[in-house]
């Protein structure tokens, strides 16, 4: 029961973090500055990149976290990784995309 519980809370925030992440692609490819969208400045670019990239890999972890769940098999280590990593990464997510936002994201 608390494998399962953590891998859906894992689940919900891997959720809101591609959300986020969206979210903030369209509204820096909007947002013009210097006469061109923000979403064409390289680090904008990297960073966005970086995120997607942790985002990836911890929803490669909750897909490992489940099928090794619906196998029958023990998980609560890789449960509890999933809970460790995404609520740090949920953080850093909408840390880094808040930058983004300038004045809009207060």
């Amino acid at each position: 029961a608390v494998v399962s519980t953590q891998s859906t809370g894992g689940a919900g925030t891997i959720a809101a973090m591609d959300q986020c992440i969206q979210s903030t692609i369209e509204f820096t490819s909007q947002r013009q500055a210097f006469g061109k969208s923000i979403l064409d400045n390289q680090y904008v670019h990297y960073k966005l990149a970086e995120m997607q990239t942790e985002l990836e890999c911890t929803r490669a972890l909750y897909h490992q976290c489940i099928d090794g769940y619906l196998a029958g098999q023990d998980v609560t280590p890789l449960a509890t990784m999933l809970k460790l990593k995404s609520a740090r990464l949920v953080r850093q997510i909408t840390d880094g995309c808040l930058q983004f936002w300038g004045g809009m994201g207060f």
